[in-house]
Protein backbone atom coordinates (compact mmCIF):
# COMPACT_ATOMS: atom_id res chain seq x y z
CA UNK A 1 0.00 0.00 0.00
CA UNK A 2 1.30 3.37 -0.95
CA UNK A 3 0.29 5.43 2.09
CA UNK A 4 1.97 8.08 4.22
CA UNK A 5 2.71 5.78 7.18
CA UNK A 6 4.18 2.32 7.78
CA UNK A 7 1.51 -0.39 7.74
CA UNK A 8 1.93 -3.74 9.48
CA UNK A 9 0.16 -6.92 8.38
CA UNK A 10 0.66 -9.37 11.27
CA UNK A 11 -2.05 -11.76 10.08
CA UNK A 12 -4.24 -12.18 7.05
CA UNK A 13 -7.04 -9.64 7.15
CA UNK A 14 -5.54 -7.60 10.01
CA UNK A 15 -3.50 -4.46 9.43
CA UNK A 16 -2.16 -1.99 11.98
CA UNK A 17 -0.68 1.45 11.59
CA UNK A 18 -0.09 4.81 13.13
CA UNK A 19 -2.32 7.77 12.30
CA UNK A 20 -3.23 7.77 8.61
CA UNK A 21 -3.39 11.02 6.66
CA UNK A 22 -6.74 12.02 5.19
CA UNK A 23 -5.65 11.02 1.68
CA UNK A 24 -4.70 7.50 2.87
CA UNK A 25 -8.30 6.35 3.39
CA UNK A 26 -9.01 5.98 -0.33
CA UNK A 27 -5.87 3.84 -0.71
CA UNK A 28 -6.89 1.61 2.19
CA UNK A 29 -10.38 1.19 0.75
CA UNK A 30 -9.00 0.40 -2.71
CA UNK A 31 -6.74 -2.20 -1.08
CA UNK A 32 -9.80 -4.05 0.23
CA UNK A 33 -9.94 -2.86 3.83
CA UNK A 34 -13.58 -2.71 4.88
CA UNK A 35 -13.36 -1.62 8.52
CA UNK A 36 -11.21 0.92 10.37
CA UNK A 37 -10.85 0.71 14.16
CA UNK A 38 -9.56 3.96 15.65
CA UNK A 39 -7.78 3.26 18.94
CA UNK A 40 -7.00 6.92 19.63
CA UNK A 41 -8.94 9.09 22.01
CA UNK A 42 -11.03 12.02 20.72
CA UNK A 43 -8.52 14.49 22.15
CA UNK A 44 -5.79 13.03 19.92
CA UNK A 45 -7.42 13.80 16.57
CA UNK A 46 -6.75 17.56 16.49
CA UNK A 47 -10.04 18.68 15.01
CA UNK A 48 -10.29 16.00 12.32
CA UNK A 49 -13.58 14.26 11.64
CA UNK A 50 -12.06 10.86 11.05
CA UNK A 51 -15.43 9.10 11.01
CA UNK A 52 -16.50 11.27 8.05
CA UNK A 53 -13.17 10.72 6.27
CA UNK A 54 -13.36 6.93 6.63
CA UNK A 55 -17.03 6.57 5.74
CA UNK A 56 -16.58 8.87 2.71
CA UNK A 57 -13.97 6.37 1.49
CA UNK A 58 -16.58 3.61 1.82
CA UNK A 59 -15.34 1.85 4.94
CA UNK A 60 -16.99 1.14 8.28
CA UNK A 61 -15.63 3.20 11.19
CA UNK A 62 -15.38 1.91 14.76
CA UNK A 63 -13.73 3.27 17.90
CA UNK A 64 -11.92 1.41 20.67
CA UNK A 65 -10.06 4.17 22.56
CA UNK A 66 -6.87 3.00 24.24
CA UNK A 67 -5.54 6.06 26.06
CA UNK A 68 -2.41 4.40 27.45
CA UNK A 69 -0.95 1.12 28.65
CA UNK A 70 -3.50 0.81 31.46
CA UNK A 71 -6.23 0.35 28.84
CA UNK A 72 -4.41 -2.67 27.42
CA UNK A 73 -6.44 -5.04 29.53
CA UNK A 74 -8.56 -8.18 29.30
CA UNK A 75 -11.82 -6.30 28.72
CA UNK A 76 -10.45 -4.36 25.76
CA UNK A 77 -8.76 -7.48 24.37
CA UNK A 78 -12.17 -9.19 24.37
CA UNK A 79 -13.75 -6.13 22.71
CA UNK A 80 -11.07 -6.17 20.02
CA UNK A 81 -11.58 -9.85 19.36
CA UNK A 82 -15.32 -9.26 18.94
CA UNK A 83 -14.73 -6.35 16.55
CA UNK A 84 -12.42 -8.50 14.44
CA UNK A 85 -14.87 -11.41 14.42
CA UNK A 86 -17.77 -9.14 13.42
CA UNK A 87 -15.87 -7.46 10.58
CA UNK A 88 -16.99 -8.29 7.06
CA UNK A 89 -13.50 -8.09 5.57
CA UNK A 90 -9.97 -6.88 6.27
CA UNK A 91 -9.57 -4.52 9.23
CA UNK A 92 -7.16 -1.65 9.83
CA UNK A 93 -6.43 -0.90 13.50
CA UNK A 94 -4.70 2.39 14.13
CA UNK A 95 -3.46 4.52 16.99
CA UNK A 96 -0.70 7.11 16.94
CA UNK A 97 2.15 4.78 15.98
CA UNK A 98 0.73 1.20 15.96
CA UNK A 99 2.20 0.67 19.46
CA UNK A 100 -1.17 0.44 21.25
CA UNK A 101 -2.72 -1.53 18.39
CA UNK A 102 0.12 -4.06 18.50
CA UNK A 103 -0.03 -4.31 22.28
CA UNK A 104 -3.75 -5.00 22.38
CA UNK A 105 -3.43 -7.52 19.54
CA UNK A 106 -0.72 -9.33 21.53
CA UNK A 107 -2.88 -9.49 24.65
CA UNK A 108 -5.87 -10.66 22.62
CA UNK A 109 -3.77 -13.42 21.03
CA UNK A 110 -2.71 -14.72 24.45
CA UNK A 111 -5.93 -14.28 26.44
CA UNK A 112 -8.58 -14.92 23.81
CA UNK A 113 -6.85 -17.14 21.27
CA UNK A 114 -4.67 -19.20 23.61
CA UNK A 115 -1.34 -18.37 22.00
CA UNK A 116 1.75 -19.02 24.11
CA UNK A 117 3.13 -15.82 25.59
CA UNK A 118 6.23 -15.74 23.38
CA UNK A 119 4.15 -16.22 20.23
CA UNK A 120 1.62 -13.59 21.30
CA UNK A 121 4.37 -11.07 22.06
CA UNK A 122 6.00 -11.73 18.69
CA UNK A 123 2.61 -11.25 17.01
CA UNK A 124 2.27 -7.91 18.80
CA UNK A 125 5.74 -6.81 17.71
CA UNK A 126 4.85 -7.66 14.11
CA UNK A 127 1.83 -5.39 14.53
CA UNK A 128 3.87 -2.43 15.84
CA UNK A 129 4.03 -3.04 19.60
CA UNK A 130 6.97 -1.30 21.27
CA UNK A 131 6.65 0.41 24.66
CA UNK A 132 3.26 -1.19 25.42
CA UNK A 133 4.98 -4.58 25.72
CA UNK A 134 5.47 -3.92 29.46
CA UNK A 135 1.70 -3.41 29.89
CA UNK A 136 1.02 -6.61 27.94
CA UNK A 137 3.44 -8.59 30.10
CA UNK A 138 1.86 -7.16 33.27
CA UNK A 139 -1.61 -8.18 32.07
CA UNK A 140 -0.35 -11.65 31.20
CA UNK A 141 1.17 -11.98 34.67
CA UNK A 142 -2.20 -11.06 36.19
CA UNK A 143 -4.39 -13.33 34.07
CA UNK A 144 -2.25 -16.32 33.15
CA UNK A 145 -0.32 -19.25 34.53
CA UNK A 146 3.26 -18.01 34.40
CA UNK A 147 4.77 -21.47 34.82
CA UNK A 148 3.14 -22.64 31.59
CA UNK A 149 3.63 -19.30 29.77
CA UNK A 150 0.12 -19.72 28.40
CA UNK A 151 -3.32 -18.45 29.38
Amino acid sequence: MNVSIPVFNPRQGVYSAGQPAQQDWQVFAASGITTVVNMRGPDELAGRDERAEVTAAGMKYLELPIADGSAINADNAARLQQLLQDADGPVLLHCGSANRAGGLLALMAALNEGQAHAAALEFGRKAGMKSTEAAVQAALATHCNQAEQRC
